[in-house]
């Protein structure tokens, strides 16, 4: 049992009269936010906080977008821990990649060629093959928790999977099944591919006229996005409640995109209005029926359209999506709690909405891809708390400040990048070609140091982006310019290994490491793996 504390009982008692243990027992319950406010108030609490190696640790992890496994029998100390934080954090602010490695290539096919349908949760890739009616889960290789590369979960199915999605943390496994007139989602156990006889419902069924879909699962929900191919009400979004088997929402209208925040808040996008919803999914009835009736928290608007656009509409991309860190046992071998005891705070990672504008005429304005940090969505959250719901935040109010008009999504040659970008956590890496030499640019959209005066931390050869990026009316479905504030890093890496012959680079990105998959025109495959020494 911890040392018991006697607490003067008189009534002139003094904070400073509480021993510095106690006080940094309650500090180390707060968040990070809040231990950072305290330190800040006086000299004492300064102190206090400076001097524990608990509270230092927890402000570098939060500062950095990490939290820690808090898993007890971790054999690492404080110190230990953030000497392994500094040297990451350090790794990639240098951007110390290690020898590039050729992925192994297990069967003389690899299971994740590019026509196949891929899609990357955290640490992982799976991979539906139409061909053969199975389902891959990939493990990428990580050098900072001693993972290798290997096919960990294979389920052979009597269907075709035109879409699938997973959630680790519930050992939940969504599979969509396109027949005549409806799309049928299996729920089955991640590691065996059964149904598990606890759920009320195994099976979710709705009607469909066209094929494309989209799954997504986070905690309890899961999130059906389908194409249906009516005019007046081309797509629609369903989520479930697959704990309890409910559908608890059901909305049809044009353009509709979405993306989760947190584990109960998702984003979305569609109808007449130009902005991003942001709805708790505790507080539906399941009555809403397009995007104009639903009870949304808040919404964050765009800039004015111009007049006479045939149709814009706004696409949310945040891969990998939320995924909360698992509190069963994980899918690795051997598990990563064994070696890095801190992880990428899922809340903590960037947002890209893409503006896609057609005009009357037919013709397109080139799309506008516009990066949000999450953290410019949770702190209107955090207001919210305090505001009546449905909100409207201007793009005044959030927009110059909030986001980064980063690019028109077009190469030089007219070409729309497609798999040239990836995005982990707060940092997004874009694939380039400058005379034959192959190289990446790095942005870091961290602005958690930078608002709580912490850039100090070395950056080797990065630049700190603070002037602002203006987009003309000439070039923007916008009727007015749009000028944009939010500061990143930047830091361009040559790689050393050239890619004879291939073009179209798939990129993946992990917290440790960039993986890239290259075809040429579709007729060999090959993956090169650059980890970060750390």
């Amino acid at each position: 049992m911890g040392q018991v504390h006697t607490v003067p009982t008189n009534s002139s008692v003094d904070i400073l009269d509480l021993p510095t243990e106690l006080i940094c027992s309650v500090l180390r319950l707060l968040h990070y936010k809040d231990i950072l406010r305290c330190k800040q108030t006086c000299k004492y609490f300064m102190n206090v906080v400076n001097s524990d190696e608990s509270l230092r640790y927890l402000i570098k992890l939060g500062l950095n977008g990490l939290i820690d496994s808090h898993e007890p029998h971790h054999s690492m100390t404080i110190n230990d821990r953030i000497r392994l934080l500094d040297k990451y954090q350090g790794a990639w602010n240098s951007s110390a990649f290690d020898i590039c490695e050729n992925l192994s290539q297990g069967s003389k096919k690899r299971k994740y060629l590019p026509r196949k349908q891929v899609h990357q949760w955290n640490a992982a890739l799976y991979i539906s093959d139409d061909l053969t009616y199975t389902v891959h889960v990939v493990q990428l290789p990580s050098k900072l928790r001693g993972i290798t590369e290997r096919t960990i979960i294979s389920h052979k199915l009597d269907f075709c999977v035109r879409a699938c999605a997973m959630d680790i943390s519930h050992n939940v496994l969504a599979l969509a099944e396109l027949l005549d007139d409806e799309i049928r989602v299996h729920l089955r156990t991640l590691y065996t591919c059964e149904v598990d006889p606890k759920l009320p419902i195994s099976e979710f069924t709705c009607p469909v006229l066209a094929s494309p879909c989209e799954l997504e699962l986070c905690s309890v929900y899961l999130v059906l996005w389908t194409h249906e191919g009516r005019e007046e009400h081309p797509t629609a979004l369903r989520v479930w409640n697959w704990e309890l088997g409910t559908l608890i929402l059901e909305i049809h209208d044009h353009n509709i995109c979405f993306s989760f925040l947190t584990d109960h808040h998702i984003i979305l996008s569609g109808g007449n209005i130009l902005g991003l919803h942001v709805v708790d999914l505790r507080s539906l009835t399941g009555e809403e029926r397009n995007l104009a009736t639903l009870n949304y928290t808040y919404c964050l608007l765009f800039p004015k359209l111009k007049d006479g656009l045939y149709e814009t509409e706004l696409m949310i991309n945040s891969k990998p999506e939320y995924s909360p860190i698992p509190n069963t046992k994980p899918i690795t071998s051997p598990s990563p709690l064994q070696r890095v005891p801190f992880y990428t705070d899922p809340s903590h990672r960037i947002i890209i909405v893409t503006v896609y504008s057609l005009k009357h005429d037919g013709h397109e304005y080139s799309p506008k891809m516009f990066v949000i940090p999450s953290d410019t969505f949770l702190s209107y959250l955090d207001e919210a708390q305090h505001i009546p719901s449905k909100r409207t935040i201007s793009w005044e109010q959030w927009g110059p400040q909030g986001t980064r008009f980063y690019s028109s999504m077009y190469t030089d040659a007219g070409e729309v990048y497609y798999g040239y970008r990836a995005h982990y956590g707060l940092r997004l890496v874009e694939y380039g070609d400058e005379k034959s030499n192959p190289c990446i640019d790095i942005l870091d959209f961290n602005q958690r140091k930078r608002e709580h005066g912490a850039a100090a931390q070395k950056y080797d050869g990065t630049t700190l982006v603070t002037y602002p990026s203006v987009l003309d009316t000439g070039r923007s479905p916008f009727a007015e310019v749009v000028t944009t504030h939010l500061p990143y890093r930047h830091r361009k890496v040559f790689l050393d290994t050239p890619f004879d012959n291939m073009v179209r680079p798939i990129m993946y990105m992990t917290e440790d490491a960039l993986f890239f998959e290259f075809s040429n025109l579709g007729r060999r495959s090959e993956g090169k793996h650059y980890a970060l020494y750390v």
